[in-house]
């Protein structure tokens, strides 16, 4: 367990982390994404791992191969189709993130930790709201100009960071977990 949630959090750190030299991404979001499908291999030794999630990943680290070269927020035009790309794979990440909650859920149930199945149960409907919503909603922001908006769309990214945090602690939490007898 402890290694399988160490790759996940690696892997969502990768994610979270943009770091170029030039026009390459040296923390590559493929990269990110085959820890992430490392660790569930991983943990799919102690709890099952549906076929979705591991199909989704796999699938998700081809897609994600040309985001090494092209910066994922030096997209001015929403509607081009690297805007496009970048929204389509935004979207595939919050379903992956959906579909790890959801087996994170039963990990903790699997094992009996009623503190870390609440933390968990708070956390997802939360996470998950919150950042659909951002993901449908900047993309419509190059049109405002008004200094509210923008308040509030700093606003936005700010809780939207505070969650990503948040779920990155709680992946830690998870590499704890051991069978209680």
């Amino acid at each position: 367990m402890r290694n399988g949630f160490l790759k996940l959090f690696i892997g969502f750190l990768f994610l979270f982390l943009e770091f170029r030299i030039g026009p390459i991404d040296v923390l590559a979001d493929p990269a990110g994404i085959g820890f992430i499908y490392v660790g569930l291999d991983q943990l799919s030794k102690v709890v099952e791992v549906n076929a979705t999630l591991r199909q989704l990943t796999a699938l998700l680290i081809v897609l994600a191969l040309p985001s090494m070269f092209y910066p994922k927020f030096d997209i001015h035009d929403e509607w081009s189709w690297w805007g496009i790309y970048n929204n389509g794979v935004g979207f595939m990440y919050i379903i992956l993130t959906y579909h790890l909650f959801q087996y994170m859920l039963k990990v903790a149930s699997h094992f009996n930790h009623h503190s870390l199945f609440q933390q968990t149960s708070r956390l997802f409907p939360l996470y998950i709201i919150v950042v659909l919503i951002t993901e449908m909603y900047l993309p419509f922001t190059m049109n405002f100009h008004n200094s509210l908006l923008n308040g509030l769309i700093l606003i936005l990214i700010l809780v939207v960071f505070l969650l990503y945090i948040m779920f990155l602690l709680l992946l830690l939490k998870y590499r704890r977990v051991e069978k209680v007898e």
